[in-house]
């Protein structure tokens, strides 16, 4: 590590045109917070480090319960997979979590989960979170082939699917 000055950790990181959704959290987050309170006095490059350190973990969950759902032949997770992601990332475990015959439903991680639900007051986010385009970055950018009133350029893409996204042929050829 190399040491740096106060003024630098407030400072966000240089980054790329699109902000990570735990960047967009942690700006949106602060001004929403009452004044005095412990989270409000926090730096920013501590709320950004956290945010991050959320996101990841989300992000986590994400990945194994995907990784649940493609050992079991499916394409997509479903909640059996997410709670025994949640199980999964717990370190000391969870009650029941070595009965392979409880009903999973029944999940001390879904039961600690819920408690802290019940127990946390709910404090509303300020403005809207930002939303997360995997598209091109606007709302029109998933339009189908059909509402655009364009024929696919391959036979074998159903209209439904969305509209590749602009320049995508001349990216297929450098790759070939």
């Amino acid at each position: 590590l190399r040491p740096t000055d106060a003024k630098s950790l407030d400072r966000p990181p240089h980054r790329s045109k699109s902000l990570s959704s735990q960047t967009s959290l942690s700006h949106v987050v602060p001004p929403g917070l009452p004044s005095g309170t412990v989270v409000s006095l926090v730096r920013p490059a501590a709320l950004r480090a956290l945010s991050d350190i959320a996101g990841r973990y989300i992000a986590s969950l994400g990945h194994t319960a995907a990784a649940f759902a493609e050992a079991r032949g499916r394409t997509e997770p479903n909640v059996t997979d997410a709670v025994l992601a949640l199980e999964d990332h717990a370190l000391g475990g969870f009650p029941g979590a070595a009965d392979p015959t409880r009903p999973l439903l029944c999940s001390g991680a879904l039961a600690e989960l819920a408690q802290f639900v019940a127990a946390v007051r709910e404090v509303p986010f300020p403005k809207p979170l930002p939303r997360r385009d995997p598209g091109c970055g606007s709302v029109d950018g998933w339009e189908s082939f059909a509402a655009a009133g364009r024929q696919p350029p391959l036979n074998h893409v159903p209209h439904w699917l969305p509209c590749f996204p602009e320049g995508w042929e001349e990216r297929l050829r450098v790759r070939c």
